[in-house]
């Protein structure tokens, strides 16, 4: 027994160094990373940035991101047959991971962000919501166009505009400029925080460092959150370095200050708090509190991007298994959290004879927006790296000159009249002119797939209203809602990360590594292979099915490998 004890000690020893070993083999790959991207510097010709390079430094920190999770998967094993909880249980601690995990984000906090311009807006929206303006009510391009006779809210944004060289900067660098902000009133806070504390006239970069730290702060509330989840349900602490050390993470938060890992940190503390308050033994109000609480943290993640309510028939049904009818109480919650957060953001006065839409006789550079104006673009013409919603839209589309691709199988007479016939029905209901009306019906296709799936999850959730059932099925509703997405961005994939650990197929480790694959497009672009304007550019059609695909087919060959009766999560 006691040289089992001994063999036992030395093989964690082992495991330990292991991990150690790889966490400074990440750690020296980013450290090249954040010295390779100065050449991503906005005075560097496109055609001169290093995309492949820091393309192959990305796939070697992939490799080792493999190798960290095999000696987890190895060390947390025993855990499962152990009594012992705790990080005793397993060779591996979370104080270790959690370490690695600051030090590759720190590494690249003052980094130039790769081939990524969202955070332009984020500091724009923070700055003219930090100033008492409203962030929703005009698009950059009215503020661009804004003369002096302009109203008070508009000449305001004209005069943010020009407090200092560095905020100019940062507004002329927002792109889509005709689009309102689509941020959420939660993400604004935080964007409005980052202007508060970083000074007008501070340089660029700084601006922009202070709001990766505030992000990174939130990644490692996440990695706490991710503990805690993992806890519960018994799975060893040390399956955080899924996040923890993933390179997609680390580049799309500490390198690219993606606004999304606050979304997700709100979302996993709901799901914390409804596992915290299905068992509860305490009295019922103290219970109750819980899942209103639960309903609250959910309508805050809704707050800081649209996705997590997806996930309300989720939580209501688990919530409904426990405590029936008492389940209007977390939705309740979440409802009126979503409320209160946009009610201030509200338009209640129109200009003098505008309705709300675009009126030929009202300036459209005067135009309030409303708070869903940019999401509404967003949803109904957003096409960027995607996969299955390609396939669908491009047998749905009108047709063109060029020569289809080979997975079209819709005759052309067939498109042209399917197109024709729904372009007036959309005409009917006063959609705005120029939108595609393949592209709304393949988002309306897509759409009811996914509600479907949500529905038979939740409907699984109802039936066994466990821990790692509801786990499973957030993981599966928002990697789903990805994958059927019309734009499969690669920091989209936060979404689900966390929860990765909790699903059955372990093939799901590839897809967040296999997404980096989308910076390749830049590389095609901007040596002409690819040019931006080509309707049927070759990596859009291309290697989108390299960087979706794989995952897709190594997802279906391992569940059906997978015996029927596996329900383990490890």
């Amino acid at each position: 027994m006691r040289q089992l004890q001994l063999s036992t000690r030395s093989v964690r020893a082992q495991q330990k160094w292991q991990l150690v070993l790889l966490g400074g083999l990440n750690a020296v790959v980013y450290a090249i990373v954040a010295a390779i991207s100065l050449g991503f510097r906005n005075e560097i010709p496109p055609e001169s940035r290093p995309i492949l390079a820091v393309l192959a430094l990305f796939g070697l920190a992939c490799l080792l991101y493999f190798a960290s999770l095999a000696v987890v998967a190895r060390a947390a094993r025993p855990a499962r047959d152990s009594t012992t909880s705790g990080s005793d249980a397993y060779g591996i601690t979370f104080g270790g991971v959690l370490l690695f995990s600051i030090f590759f984000r720190v590494i690249l906090l003052t980094s130039v962000p790769i081939q990524e311009v969202d955070f332009y807006r984020y500091l724009w929206d923070g700055r003219v919501f930090c100033q008492g303006f409203n962030p929703y009510r005009f698009a950059p391009s009215q503020v661009d166009e804004a003369t002096v006779d302009a109203p008070p809210d508009l000449s305001g944004l004209v005069r943010i505009r020009d407090m200092s060289c560095s905020v100019k900067e940062i507004f002329s660098r927002v792109h889509h400029r005709q689009v309102p902000t689509i941020y959420p009133p939660a993400a604004q806070v935080l964007f409005a925080i980052c202007a508060a504390i970083t000074p007008a006239a501070a340089p660029v970069w700084l601006h922009v460092s202070v709001l990766k730290l505030l992000l990174i702060a939130v990644d490692v509330a996440i990695l706490f959150a991710m503990r805690g989840l993992l806890r519960h349900v018994g799975f060893a602490e040390a399956w955080c370095l899924a996040y923890g050390w993933c390179p997609l993470a680390i580049k799309e938060v500490a390198n690219s200050a993606h606004i999304d890992a606050l979304a997700v940190l709100f979302t996993l503390a709901a799901l914390q708090m409804l596992l915290k308050a299905a068992p509860s033994k305490t009295s019922g109000s103290a219970s109750i509190a819980r899942w209103t609480l639960a309903g609250g943290l959910l309508g805050l993640a809704i707050l800081s991007k649209t996705y997590p309510i997806l996930l309300l028939p989720l939580m209501t049904t688990f919530a409904f298994s426990h405590i029936r009818g008492r389940a209007l109480l977390p939705l309740v919650a979440c409802l009126a959290i979503v409320a209160t957060g946009y009610l201030p953001f509200l338009e209640f006065q129109a200009i003098p004879g505008s309705t709300g839409g675009s009126l030929p006789h009202v300036n459209p550079s005067i135009e309030r927006q409303g708070p869903w104006s940019g999401l509404g673009t967003f949803l109904t013409q957003w096409q960027m790296n995607d996969l299955l919603f390609m396939v669908v839209h491009e047998n749905l589309r009108q047709p063109h000159e060029e020569t289809s691709q080979w997975f079209v199988i819709t005759p052309r007479d067939w498109r042209r009249e399917f197109n024709r016939r729904t372009e007036s029905s959309l005409a009917r209901l006063a959609h705005a002119p120029g939108v595609d009306p393949a592209f709304v019906m393949t988002q309306v296709l897509m759409g009811t797939v996914l509600f479907g799936l949500v529905l038979w999850w939740a409907w699984q959730v109802f039936n066994r209203a466990e821990s790692l059932v509801l786990l499973r099925s957030v993981f599966l509703v928002l990697a789903w809602a990805w994958f059927l997405s019309s734009a499969q961005n690669p920091w989209y994939v936060l979404w689900f990360l966390p929860l990765m650990p909790f699903a059955r197929c372990r093939s799901w480790f590839l897809v967040p590594c296999l997404s980096l694959v989308y910076y390749l497009r830049f590389w095609f672009i901007y040596h002409g292979v690819s040019a931006a304007t080509t309707e049927y550019a070759k990596f859009d059609f291309g290697w989108v099915w390299v960087e979706h695909g794989v995952g897709l087919a190594s997802l279906a060959l391992e569940s059906w490998l997978r015996p029927r009766d596996d329900q383990s999560g490890h």
